[in-house]
């Protein structure tokens, strides 16, 4: 007898049933989760406020459902003005995106949820008119860069960023409209 899997919904904010900033407590509860289960020791710990202001439009958002419950959270933020930790590059700033912070339930891993998380947001920068998408991952973060490397990214350098000093690969898509 076989089990069907629960179809999952990838949503952006104009799809949500309700407001982005709504979701604040699932989004927390999410990402303590997936801090918990050790199974994301390439995760810098975000607060409160990080998604607060995420949901309040710092950043465009993707969420994974499952029914109701959230399983799933991703985030795609303009790179004008260019982030201190990133290196310069001779792109325009207000062309440039940067997907960052992706969250999948520990129970719903395995089943490409970040994949179609990574799939939107790269559908979601073309649609915004981005034509430069970067991305940091841990180096040993096999999955997420796997993951990003079968949507076209290549890996520029490694360096060590962010006030948590986490070494990370930073990785490049040039997107074609």
């Amino acid at each position: 007898m076989s089990v069907d899997k629960p179809v999952i919904s990838i949503l952006d904010t104009t799809s949500l049933p309700k407001l982005a900033t709504d979701y604040e407590a699932e989004l927390v509860e999410l990402a303590l989760l997936a801090q918990a289960d050790n199974q994301s020791p390439y995760l810098y710990q975000q607060n409160r406020s990080f998604f607060r202001n995420n949901l309040a439009g710092a950043t465009e958002n993707v969420f994974a459902f499952d029914a109701d419950e959230m399983v799933g959270y991703a985030a795609l933020r303009s790179m004008d003005p260019w982030p201190a930790y990133m290196p310069q590059t001779e792109h325009e700033p207000h062309l440039c995106a940067m997907m960052l912070y992706s969250l999948v339930a520990p129970k719903y891993r395995g089943r490409a949820i970040g994949f179609s998380l990574a799939q939107k947001r790269v559908t979601l920068a073309k649609e915004l008119g981005f034509m430069h998408l970067y991305a940091t991952v841990h180096p040993n973060n096999l999955a997420s860069a796997r993951t990003l490397k079968r949507l076209g990214f290549e890996v520029l350098s490694q360096k060590v960023m962010f006030t948590e000093q986490l070494l990370r690969d930073i990785l490049y898509l040039r997107i074609v409209n």
